[in-house]
């Protein structure tokens, strides 16, 4: 599969796609560090 650069579009709808993937990466550490926030306020 070879990356074309026809329309620049599809790039940015790749990499919105990656943002939404690590932003619920994050949502899901997030809400397990939930249980015990002082620790998350701590390791920040």
């Amino acid at each position: 599969m070879k990356l074309r650069i026809i329309p620049p579009f599809p790039l940015f709808l790749l990499l919105f796609q990656e943002k939404t993937t690590a932003n619920m990466y994050l949502a899901k550490k997030l809400l397990t560090n939930a249980k015990r926030p002082l620790e998350w306020e701590v390791r920040r």
